[in-house]
């Protein structure tokens, strides 16, 4: 089964002391004598006790050297972004033991997961790229907020004692107002429900009073269709007897004319027409004057109908605005009642706010001067952070396109391509696996690099990463060398249940071939705290 080897970019690293089985070792450089042996030793033993001395928070184990190992990292630069596709394995093209070149095909990958990878690594550099040009606008709005609050700060403690003023002046229209409310609220309280008592009692009258205007208003209704058929039949008569009139005025001029045109005697015939004629007057005059008797009794009717019209009119009206402001003063009444509590409430808060805005505002007042005083560490610290903000856009974006940089030179069509030629030691996945960031793709064996691997315990692995540097003491060697963490197994090393290690390869540089395998070493990953806090960030 293969080796899988833990490859962390960031982790935040707290040091402790732990301490590990000692190996035995060979020599690495030739002496010409026991003493110098023991010289180098006492040495190897002081570079170890001096470690401790000058930093007590320090995480060390002892292994020994051995042939080493590059390795070839899963490595999209991945600063800046949670996302990056996800590429799987088709199939493993070399397997540990082959002869490489770099550029040769190491691992197929299907093809769907790296048009998929392309393109959220391609859409990033165009989304990083608008985020950038934005950033760069709202820097220079940045800028010259900062311009404005800065000058803002400068006058602000010219007007500070008008702001004091004014605040106090707010503090009481707060009161005012909270006490008008609960006012308010007591006298809704108090006259409400007298006033819904007498509207109701005024209500029962102007309901009595428009029974009685509607029997009074149907019984002149029905002596206004009586009086208009009675005027109606007068004027009928009228009109017929008018008629009769105006027509034996006609037979009398005729006979008139005829009597002197013939000068003939027809004063019989004249006299009867005369008479007829007064009696024809007569009967229309009667039925006019009763005509006329019965058009101003049918005025009065329908004025007396009217007159009550427009009192039913009114009193309904009455009785509708009475009934409105009967539902309006309960619900006044009811809510008065509910927030009785909270307007008393706001009441008080806002006396015990107007006691305390005196030293509140004077405090504002205060702190308006100080930042007049630092108006320019405020300016300087806006503008740092405008430009944190958009130096850290610009990371991002040049990060995007790194990211792109390394996808393309790790990438050759669907394959994954060696960086180095070389001899593989490992190869670290298999078909069907997903490349990650915590996982080598292979290993190359190099004879100019020794590895060293120590077991840590589980508690303390999580304060090492990859890239760490790591100060070893080599026995027999009068000076330590610097090593760097290479990798980190992601499986436990160790076959008890209780104690639970891993196994961390660290190598150190041989190109000047002053080392050899099989020397035991110490190593201590020699980083201090604040180193740790800056990684962690």
């Amino acid at each position: 089964m293969h080796r899988k080897r833990k490859i962390a970019l960031t982790m935040a690293v707290v040091l402790v002391i732990a301490g590990v089985g000692v190996y035995g070792g060979n020599r690495i450089l030739k002496n010409n004598s026991s003493e110098q042996s023991e010289q180098t030793n006492n040495s190897y033993n002081k570079n170890i006790a001096s470690a401790k001395t000058q930093n007590s928070n320090i995480l060390q184990a002892e292994g020994m050297t051995s042939g080493g190992t590059d390795y070839q990292l899963y490595n999209l630069n991945l600063k800046g972004t949670s996302k990056t596709g996800a590429l799987e394995v088709e199939s493993v093209l070399k397997s540990s033991g082959d002869e490489v070149k770099k550029g040769d095909a190491l691992i197929k990958l299907t093809k769907d997961s790296v048009s998929d990878t392309r393109k959220i690594l391609y859409k990033a550099v165009k989304t990083y790229k608008k985020k950038y040009a934005s950033a760069k606008l709202d820097y220079e709005e940045a800028v010259y907020d900062a311009k404005s609050d800065y000058q803002d700060r400068l006058s602000a403690y010219s007007s500070a004692l008008i702001d004091y003023k004014d605040s106090l002046s707010e503090y009481t229209g707060t009161v005012k107002e909270a006490k008008r409310q609960l006012d308010k609220s007591k006298k809704i309280i108090s006259t409400y429900p007298g006033k819904i008592k007498n509207s109701k009692k005024t209500l029962a009258a102007k309901q009595k009073q428009l029974s009685s205007v509607n029997k009074k208003f149907k019984k002149a209704k029905k002596q206004v269709e009586n009086k208009a058929k009675v005027l109606a039949t007068k004027q009928k008569s009228y009109e017929q007897a008018k008629q009769k009139y105006d027509e034996l005025s006609t037979v009398s001029r005729y006979i008139g004319d005829f009597s002197r045109e013939n000068k003939s005697d027809i004063s019989q015939l004249t006299t009867n027409i005369e008479q007829n004629l007064a009696s024809a007057k007569k009967d229309m005059e009667s039925k006019n004057t009763a005509y006329s008797k019965a058009l101003k009794s049918s005025t009065s009717t329908e004025k007396t109908y009217e007159q009550y019209n427009t009192k039913k009119t009114q009193l309904s009206k009455s009785i509708s605005t009475l009934k409105n402001n009967i539902s309006s003063y309960g619900t006044d009444y009811k809510n008065a009642k509910l927030n009785l509590n909270n307007y008393s409430s706001t009441y008080n808060q806002a006396l015990s706010e107007e006691t305390t805005g005196k030293v509140s505002a004077k405090k504002t007042y205060d702190e308006s001067v100080k930042a007049y005083k630092n108006a320019d560490t405020v300016y300087n610290a806006a503008i740092k952070s405008a430009k944190d903000t958009l130096q850290k856009a610009k990371d991002n974006y040049t990060n995007a396109k790194a990211r792109v940089a390394a996808f393309n030179k790790l990438i050759s069509g669907n394959n994954v391509v060696a960086q180095m030629s070389g001899t593989l030691s490992e190869m670290s996945y298999e078909s069907g696996d997903m490349l990650n960031s915590m996982t080598a793709i292979a290993g190359y064996s190099n004879e100019n690099t020794l590895s060293i691997d120590v077991t840590v315990d589980q508690t303390d692995i999580g304060k090492i990463s990859v890239g760490d540097e790591a100060s070893v003491s080599v026995q027999n060697m009068p000076q330590t060398v610097t090593g760097k963490v290479a990798a980190i197994e992601t499986s436990s090393s160790s076959e008890s249940v209780s104690k639970v290690t891993y196994t961390v390869t660290v190598s150190i540089d041989n190109s000047q071939k002053m080392l050899s395998s099989g020397a035991a070493t110490q190593v201590i990953f020699n980083q201090n705290n604040e180193e740790n806090e800056q990684k962690g960030k």
